[in-house]
């Protein structure tokens, strides 16, 4: 009715009207936008009416790319005249807004029409208009909009939100609570954070000025989540100790697990986000004002890492998140903040650690080690500056103990599958079978981690018992086999058993080392540096 209207500046209240009008331009229903976008252009605003050619086929179901290509609204453009920038931005942000969730719905269901191909297609074109004159912070408000906390007032005049006020709404999404939080369908906040990834991917650097909103209102879901899981422990806790209903309790446990499931899908995702935006901004944003928010958002994950990462496949997000920290020296002071996060990464170095989770824990120590550096053939000296390093030395007896039982397992597996092996004549022991697909880097870092050792100024007891408990477990892992991650075995042992506490318990691994004579070269290289040291031990000329 209203987009049959000749002249509706006439209508009463017709400036409202106009503000409904260009509000229900982001509506993902497509028959909704179209209308909408029908009743704004008869108010013919001069801002808009020469380019409705431009706009129009951006609210079709197919063709959505090619009607972005032709309407290039970069600074280079002489499409749009300067003046009409500023009010037609809002109009066209709001229309591809909607598109980001229409569905399509039309017959051709072909690659180039699909949510994510038209979702590419959007941010490319925003990553296009940049940032320089705010053009993009209209974008951002759409994105935040559903966490700007209901005491804050959204009016406006006119038909458009004025520069400052847009600057203030945005702000003030990062000040939603936990509590406010939860009356936000969980739906929306998915599509939020999954939207944001795909921000950071294409705009990049573009939402710099948003960083700190973005972190912010993460850490809220982050808090909200949290207080999620512990309400539902309590909950299950009081469910077992009334034990009244059996078919009640057994309906609220359901609705408790999937309560639990959403809740745990977004708090994922809200991690992941996090290491994203920690990934692209560490070398030009200080994350650390964020630390004491995020490890106590975060404290029951933390507390369950461990147990988290039991026979899992795929690395858990928060594992991820501490990944990212670790590989970057502006992020490491972040851990500083948690002694529970590193002693939580260490403890997930066990027996029943698959390969995915053991290649991130390898990664975040090595991040550690280098102070966010990648593994390489260089001797790991101590460096006192080493915020990385101060790390490992804290809990180094702990990491060295779960490497022990790690490496102790998967021996005793490799013999078992001998052992079987050995019993049934038409069996075949692959080659590949014989070693773990992370030997030869769990070696290679738990070398590193013993030169951190040795290297270390304090040569207390402890230390010299961690080394020699060390020798004890590395040196019957000796054996014959042309596998070149023996030569990390070789190199640990070498750096350890000059610092052990007298010549006997030297020599108690040299009689071990004696004993392995299908290593005689391999050993004869190791021992070599020592024989003046030890020339009067027979088996050391041997």
């Amino acid at each position: 009715m209203f987009a049959a209207v000749k002249g509706p500046q006439q209508l009463f209240k017709h400036k409202i009207l106009l503000q409904i009008f260009v509000s229900l331009l982001a509506n993902p229903d497509a028959r909704l936008s179209n209308l909408a976008f029908a009743c704004v252009s008869i108010f013919k605003l001069p801002y808009l009416t020469p380019y409705v050619d431009y706009i129009h086929p951006m609210l079709k179901r197919e063709g959505l790319r090619e009607a972005i290509t032709k309407f290039d609204l970069s600074g280079e453009s002489e499409i749009v005249d300067v003046e009409h920038r500023l009010l037609l931005v809002p109009i066209v942000t709001r229309i591809l807004f909607s598109r980001f969730s229409s569905r399509g719905g039309g017959t051709n269901k072909s690659s180039k029409d699909s949510p994510a191909a038209r979702r590419a297609a959007i941010l490319s074109f925003f990553s296009g208009i940049g940032n320089e004159k705010g053009e993009l912070d209209y974008f951002i408000y759409m994105m935040v909009r559903a966490f700007i906390p209901r005491d804050v007032s959204m009016q406006h005049d006119g038909v458009q939100i004025d520069k400052e006020s847009l600057t203030t709404l945005i702000k003030s999404s990062e000040r939603i609570t936990a509590q406010e939080l939860t009356s936000i369908p969980e739906k929306r906040q998915e599509g939020f954070l999954n939207l944001l990834s795909d921000v950071i991917t294409q705009i990049g650097f573009g939402i710099k000025p948003f960083v700190g909103t973005f972190v912010n209102l993460l850490l809220s879901i982050c808090e909200q989540t949290e207080q999620a899981y512990l309400t539902s422990i309590r909950n299950q806790l009081a469910l077992k100790n009334e034990e009244t209903n059996n078919e009640t309790t057994a309906s609220e446990v359901q609705d408790g697990v999937q309560v639990n499931s959403r809740i745990g899908r977004i708090r994922s995702l809200a991690f992941l986000r996090l290491a994203d935006m920690m990934k692209k901004f560490a070398s030009t944003v200080d994350f650390s004002g964020h630390s004491e928010r995020l490890w106590t958002s975060m404290s029951t994950s933390v507390t369950a890492l461990p147990q988290t990462v039991i026979n899992a496949e795929n690395t858990p997000s928060l594992l991820q998140l501490i990944e990212t920290i670790s590989v970057h020296h502006r992020l490491i002071p972040l851990l500083h903040q948690s002694d529970d996060a590193v002693v939580a990464v260490f403890k997930c170095i066990a027996g029943t650690t698959r390969m995915k989770v053991m290649f991130c824990v390898l990664r975040i120590i090595d991040g550690l080690l280098t102070d966010g550096g990648t593994l390489n053939d260089t001797i790991v000296s101590m460096n006192e500056e080493s915020m990385g390093q101060s790390l490992i030395l804290q809990h180094i007896h702990l990491l060295i103990t779960q490497f022990t039982d790690r490496l102790t397992k998967e021996s005793q597996q490799i013999v078992n599958l001998g052992e079987s092996i050995g019993s049934n004549p038409h069996a075949s022991m692959n080659r590949s079978s014989k070693h773990s697909p992370t030997e030869g880097m769990q070696l290679n870092i738990l070398c590193r981690v013993s030169e951190l050792l040795v290297s270390a100024e304090q040569a207390d007891d402890d230390h010299v018992a961690t080394m020699n408990d060390l020798c004890g477990m590395l040196v019957p892992l000796l054996k014959f086999d042309s596998h070149p991650k023996q030569l990390y075995v070789v190199r640990t042992v070498n750096s350890l058993i000059p610092r052990l506490s007298s010549a006997e318990a030297a020599m108690t691994h040299f009689h071990t080392l004696s004993k392995v004579s299908c290593i005689i070269h391999s050993s004869y290289c190791l021992l070599l540096p020592f024989h003046n040291s030890f020339h009067s031990y027979s088996p050391l000329k041997h």
